[in-house]
């Protein structure tokens, strides 16, 4: 087990999950009319635009159809920070329509997770929120997609917050390091600390608990890049720093370093 200690000078005291898809799993079952299906088990959707937009498919074009849609959450207040707007309607000759979902009211709730899209030498960060929408079992297709796994995805913008330290297994102790600060949220960006990747993480509505996805560090002479897997993570007021102990590193090749 190692330790990495990131020292922020300015700092205010803030799952690894790539860009959003659309994981389309197969056709629709072509036959009792008026049911329907999720078209993706699981999507990822940024939050842009007045609504959350998931896609369902029927089994038929006739007519028109309206399908009620549930949305549920384990996590505190998720449904009240997100609203579905109505049924699902499918007007004549359609055969896919769209569930909206309000979500003007997302910044009342803490995000649970933070997600990483690599973008070069940097990364886009987001805040995620993730819930479930349902299908009432009687209107479910052959295709038995009655329920998707929906994350929103808030992306981050981020300024410069001053310098700080690294004092780490991987390259030792680093002084002046740059880093920079999300607006209004805890979420960090190290630029550059061990070669040309940029690092993020976020410390949580507690003060205590650092998000620290799994994330590329460095490039190898011989294995390539270079990703560090973190065991846990803790912001510790009384040294102004993030301790992050890690439990390996990740190539091509395997893992090393544990």
């Amino acid at each position: 087990m190692k330790k990495n200690i990131i020292s922020l000078s300015l700092i205010l005291l803030g799952l690894f999950v790539f860009a959003a898809c659309d994981d389309v799993e197969g056709e629709l079952y072509q036959g009792e009319d008026n049911k329907v299906s999720f078209v993706a088990s699981t999507t990822n959707l940024d939050m842009t635009g007045d609504y959350l937009k998931v896609p369902i498919g029927r089994t038929s074009t006739d007519g028109s159809l309206s399908v009620p849609v549930t949305l549920t959450s384990t996590l505190p207040g998720y449904t009240d920070a997100f609203k579905i707007a109505g049924d699902a309607t499918f007007a004549p000759g359609e055969g896919k329509a769209y569930v909206n979902i309000d979500y003007s009211n997302y910044a009342s709730v803490d995000p649970s997770s933070l997600t990483l899209t690599a973008n070069g030498f940097d990364v886009d960060v987001s805040l995620g929120f993730p819930f479930q929408l349902n299908i009432q079992e009687s209107m479910v297709s052959p295709a038995k997609k009655g329920t998707a796994e929906i994350t929103a995805l808030s992306q981050l913008e981020f300024e410069s917050a001053g310098t700080g330290s690294i004092n780490g297994s991987w390259n030792g102790p680093i002084e002046n390091v740059k880093y920079e600060k999300a607006k209004g949220v805890d979420a960090y960006k190290v630029i550059a600390p061990h070669s040309n990747y940029n690092i993020a993480f976020m410390i949580a509505s507690d003060g205590v608990t650092v998000n620290f996805p799994k994330q590329v560090i460095d490039t190898h002479p011989s294995y390539g890049l270079v990703s560090m897997e973190v065991e846990s993570a803790e912001y510790v007021a009384s040294a102004n720093a993030v301790v992050v102990t890690v439990s390996g590193y990740t190539v091509s090749a395997g893992t090393f370093g544990s």
